[in-house]
């Protein structure tokens, strides 16, 4: 894992793999982290005031786009419809000719590996234009990302380090438990700052008096018991 997030690393990027529920709950975090910077640099605090009459916000996926990162789409109130489909290639790549114009409110979701032909979406070209237009990239790579770890597969991956959250999925080539996602974001108090919720003072003090950690702030985030699962089956696969 710290293979991965050290390929993907890129200038200054501070990345901290979490562990969560599935690839279906890392899209939710690093699009719900999307969600917040973007509405944030608006001057809107969606985990306040929600998403009535906040600043709307395009999401741009491509036609092959998998059903978990929909499902996270819908799940964040941004819509499961409520997107712009670009078209794909024969092998079910985005077309990077065919982008809509991109914004500093536009959330453009690609894929590292598509469900039915294993291909990359061109990360290049699609991180090139949405950097130059204050886009946020987000990566769905259950898949495919980990062909970053991959010194005869890496290059796959190249233009992938220019997002701005990633999702993975230890459940699938790395072949660990099923719950077993992973979401990276290039800041992490980003991600942090979308999921968590303050606890109330006399329920802080009580948990710091028993505990040496405070509670885990992602969703479905079970770092006792995911983490050493993952990091054991990383080892032990070849």
């Amino acid at each position: 894992m710290a293979e991965l997030a050290a390929h993907i690393r890129e200038g200054s990027a501070f990345l901290q793999p979490e562990a969560v529920t599935g690839a279906t709950m890392a899209n939710f975090a690093g699009l719900a982290a999307a969600r917040h910077a973007i509405l944030a640099r608006a001057g809107w605090d969606v985990e306040d005031d929600g998403l009535f009459d906040a600043p709307p916000l395009t999401v741009v996926v491509g036609d092959e786009v998998h059903v978990a990162a929909l499902k996270a789409l819908g799940l964040l109130g941004l819509g499961r419809r409520r997107v712009h489909r670009v078209p794909v290639d024969a092998q079910g790549r985005m077309r990077a000719d065919a982008l809509p114009p991109l914004d500093n409110r536009t959330i453009v979701c690609v894929q590292a590996g598509n469900v039915n032909s294993g291909a990359f979406d061109p990360a290049v070209e699609i991180c090139a234009r949405a950097r130059e237009a204050g886009a946020w990239v987000h990566v769905d790579g259950a898949f495919g990302l980990w062909a970053a770890g991959s010194p005869r597969y890496r290059h796959l991956t190249d233009g992938f380090g220019a997002a701005d959250s990633w999702a993975t999925d230890g459940h699938k080539w790395p072949n660990v438990g099923y719950d077993c996602g992973i979401v990276l974001v290039r800041d992490p108090a980003e991600a942090v700052t979308a999921i968590e919720q303050a606890a109330r003072a006399h329920e802080r003090r009580a948990w710091e008096a028993t505990q040496p950690a405070p509670p885990t702030r992602l969703p479905g985030v079970g770092a006792r018991g995911r983490s050493p699962l993952l990091g054991g089956g990383l080892e032990l696969t070849p």
